[in-house]
């Protein structure tokens, strides 16, 4: 069980540091009483809530892989682009995707070629179920989605709530 040092300042309660045995928090308490007087430190058994969750935020993935394939399009310029997610990371503040691209269309670019890798923003990714029918003139629907049903692994991630 992990021992906490908490310092208490006026109705102010934040947790500084924490140690594995109880000795060490012990002595660690001493220096902090020492080094700063006017506040006041104390052990204890929990933690406050700021120190809880930037504990858990720590513990959560900056990467995950799917378990299945997942198809999808890219939507570009160039129109949708056939391709199947085969990861994902969390770069500070968005989801990046890793795509690799299926699509066998004579007139796609070079970069969207099938076989091609690339990484492209969560938001520009669209599952292949939230496409929907194919009218003369519009094109393409893309319906609402949530990733969560076709990615579940990505509510792991550190970017995600």
């Amino acid at each position: 069980m992990p021992h906490y040092i908490n310092r208490r300042d006026g109705r102010e309660v934040e947790t500084v540091d924490s140690f594995d045995s109880y000795a060490e928090a012990r002595a660690m308490v001493r220096e902090y009483r020492t080094s700063e007087p006017g506040a006041g430190y104390y052990i204890s058994g929990r933690a406050c809530k700021a120190w809880r969750d930037d504990e858990r935020e720590s513990a959560r993935p900056d990467r995950v892989t799917p378990a299945r394939p997942v198809l999808a399009y890219l939507d570009s310029y160039a129109g949708l682009i056939p391709c199947v997610v085969t990861g994902a990371r969390f770069d500070g503040r968005d989801v990046q995707f890793k795509l690799r691209f299926t699509g066998r269309r004579a007139n796609l670019p070079e970069s969207y070629r099938a076989g091609q890798v690339s990484s492209s923003p969560a938001f520009r990714v669209v599952p292949r179920d939230a496409i929907r029918g194919r009218r003369a003139m519009a094109g393409p629907r893309v319906m609402p989605h949530a990733w969560a049903d076709s990615f579940p692994e990505l509510a792991a991630m550190r970017g995600q709530s």
